[in-house]
């Protein structure tokens, strides 16, 4: 009862949603009130919200006992300077790195799927929490630039001279970021449905409504977390996921999946706990950022899902293609059928379009090996 009050519902709806009589419910408010020490049930609401959140970052959390995808195994933290780095190493050790610089609302955790379909292709899948995200402590100043002196750093840390960069839609412009200030360390490029730089339009107006709400200022985005923390609840929640993620039918498939489902409720509600400070950065630096040439010649290779409602819109007219052209060698690449969540629905067909695009780098066509 007191989650259903949570959830927005009032005493006679709750008795006529448990099919029970009015005095029933009333009288379970009244005990859960005494339980809770809770004065109204206004104040009960709030109490099983912030019960449901803190449940949620269990669920969520780096610690939990189960290994998600096998990201518990793979984590390690390291250090540059006075701060600390979460980044996770999937393996296997030999093969062809591959940096995945995780999108605007991610970790360094790789959906599962992807990260087996890189591996069969003998690429090693190296995840990195940028400033902000994760087990990643915030930049003090220069969001990107930071982030791409993690990633180096990280290469050093692991021994490795070059890694393919692949980037998932907001991480962009890190991985661009990363072609200027390290370019010699960068053996080919890879945009997974790109978030368009400046302003670029999602497609999603709750989307558009709170990148704008980032942009402002950190204040207003952090009242905003807290009210979906604090105050959604479970139901609510999976409402906004619906609305956020169910526009593409491969999605809204993979969202029937009680697991994933979860999943994604979870990470959503517990997202703020410390990644809301990288992405309110992240945000606010994203305002009047664009792709700049100068970079050495790399190939780049961007995907698009022919599906995804938020940023294939934005990137099939000519102003949103040609935001790109700064990189130099480009080919772009659809994968269809494919949505939001093309990189673990259509994880092999993205690996095997990374894995070819990695083999022309070093052995590019007309030229002799």
């Amino acid at each position: 009862m007191a989650r259903l009050v949570g959830d927005g519902h009032d005493l006679p709806g709750i008795a006529a949603r448990l099919q029970l009589s009015p005095h029933t419910v009333r009288d379970h408010a009244r005990a859960a009130l005494e339980s809770a020490a809770a004065p109204r049930l206004k104040d009960l609401a709030q109490l099983a919200n912030e019960a449901a959140a803190t449940h949620a970052i269990a669920l969520g959390s780096d610690g939990l006992q189960h290994d998600r995808g096998g990201l518990l195994e793979a984590t390690r933290i390291i250090r540059r300077g006075s701060r600390q780095i979460g980044i996770a190493d999937f393996g296997p050790a030999g093969a062809q790195p591959i940096i995945i610089c995780h999108g605007g609302m991610g970790t360094r955790r790789v959906a599962a799927e992807l990260v087996t379909a890189l591996q069969v292709h003998g690429l090693r899948p190296i995840g990195i929490d940028r400033p902000g995200f994760g087990l990643s402590d915030p930049a003090a100043a220069d969001q990107f630039g930071t982030a791409d002196d993690d990633m180096s750093h990280a290469l050093d840390v692991l021994g490795l001279d070059q890694a393919i960069i692949a980037a998932l839609d907001g991480g962009a412009p890190a991985a661009v970021s990363f072609w200027h200030r390290h370019g010699d360390r960068l053996l080919a490029g890879v945009l997974i449905k790109p978030h368009p730089p400046s302003t670029g339009r999602s497609g999603n107006r709750m989307i558009d409504r709170f990148a704008r709400a980032t942009m402002g200022g950190s204040d207003l985005a952090t009242g905003l977390w807290r009210l979906v923390r604090e105050r959604a609840g479970l139901a609510m929640t999976g409402r906004i996921v619906d609305l956020l993620f169910s526009g593409h039918p491969a999605d809204a498939a993979l969202l029937a999946q009680p697991d994933f489902r979860a999943r994604m409720i979870a990470e959503l509600l517990t997202f703020s706990n410390r990644s809301g400070l990288g992405i309110i950065a992240e945000q606010q630096e994203y305002r009047d950022w664009q792709v700049q040439p100068g970079g050495p010649a790399r190939p780049w290779l961007i995907i698009v899902a022919d599906g995804d409602p938020l940023w294939t819109p934005a990137l099939a007219d000519a102003g949103g293609a040609s935001a790109w052209t700064a990189l130099g060698d480009t080919r772009w690449q659809r994968i269809a059928g494919a949505g939001r969540f093309a990189h673990t629905t259509h994880a092999a067909d993205i690996a095997a379009a990374v894995a070819a695009h990695w083999r022309d780098a070093i052995h590019p066509v007309g030229k002799v090996a």
